[in-house]
């Protein structure tokens, strides 16, 4: 496999660039796992790039390399591959991380996926990878279509927000951008419509931490507030607009709405929220929902 010459003491091992890592590869999910060597090997069948395999004449490799500039561990030695295109094939794949200490007293990062297991660790400020193809999750698509730049900017902390554009005035409405030193995760949560990115978002503990408080105290005040609604008598004019309201579908259009008079103004913030609410976001386009429903109750 390494094509290993004796008489000029070198190997050819495979090499994962970010190009091709960020190419749609046909994933052989039934291909089976190499005896020993270099794991690249193992990762190669699985993205389909072996000899033989579909992929084939998109693989990439290091050749002639000369033993003694081979980079091993133990007794394996190490294919090359890229941080960016790691990171976007295992968003794409990707099904859980937890961290685990090693027997040298440092930290190791295992990644579940559905191609196979990964852990990342480093060593003399070298970081390895090892790939097991014979580790794998069940298979669940969790977001299709994701982009590198997503992932990279969500996991800088940045976040995809509303520009206040119409989408007649600008191809994006959202933009990317950081908090600043004066905002609050708090305060942008509460004053700002998000664009969904399309990335499985990394985020630190503490980060994870503050939206679940922020999920729990919106939910429990959502709960509360429709629990007055359901009860309210009067003023008659907006229970009626209440009553009227259409089923809370993400991308209802905003001019099936009643929005006259002050009652049913508030009648459509309250439409909005409901959606909102829904973990439908996803699937609300901005023309339907946070354009046209923002502009009318503001």
């Amino acid at each position: 496999m390494n094509q290993y010459s004796t008489e000029q003491g070198t190997v050819t091992i495979p090499h994962f660039s970010k190009s091709l890592l960020l190419q749609d590869l046909q994933i052989d999910a039934n291909v089976g796992r190499m005896n020993t060597g270099s794991c690249s090997f193992d990762l190669l069948t699985r993205l389909g790039l072996f000899p033989g395999q579909p992929n084939e004449a998109l693989a990439e490799y290091d050749t002639n390399v000369p033993l003694d500039a081979v980079v091993s561990r133990g007794n394996c030695y190490c294919g090359r591959i890229s941080r960016h295109g790691f990171v976007f094939l295992v968003s794409k794949y990707f099904q859980h991380v937890s961290v685990a200490e090693t027997t040298t007293g440092g930290t190791c990062f295992i990644l579940s996926t559905t191609i196979g297991r990964f852990k990342c660790y480093e060593i003399d400020d070298r970081t390895f990878i090892h790939f097991d193809s014979g580790t794998r999750s069940s298979y669940v698509d969790i977001i299709k279509g994701q982009n590198l730049d997503d992932i990279l900017r969500t996991a800088r902390g940045e976040y995809h927000l509303a520009t206040g554009a119409s989408p007649t005035e600008a191809n994006n409405p959202f933009a990317w951008r950081s908090m600043t030193a004066r905002e609050s995760l708090e305060i942008i949560a509460s004053t700002q419509f998000y664009g969904v990115p399309n990335a499985v978002i990394y985020m630190t503990k503490s980060t994870l931490q503050k939206w679940k408080r922020i999920n729990d105290f919106a939910y429990a005040m959502l709960e509360t507030v429709l629990s007055v609604l359901d009860g309210l008598e009067e003023p008659a004019e907006f229970v009626s607009a209440l009553r009227k309201l259409p089923p809370n579908i993400p991308g209802t259009r905003a001019d099936s709405v009643a929005r006259g008079t002050p009652a049913e103004k508030l009648a459509l913030s309250i439409f909005l929220y409901r959606a909102l609410s829904r973990k439908r976001i996803g699937e609300m386009s901005y023309e339907c929902a946070f354009s046209d429903l923002s502009r009318i109750i503001n």
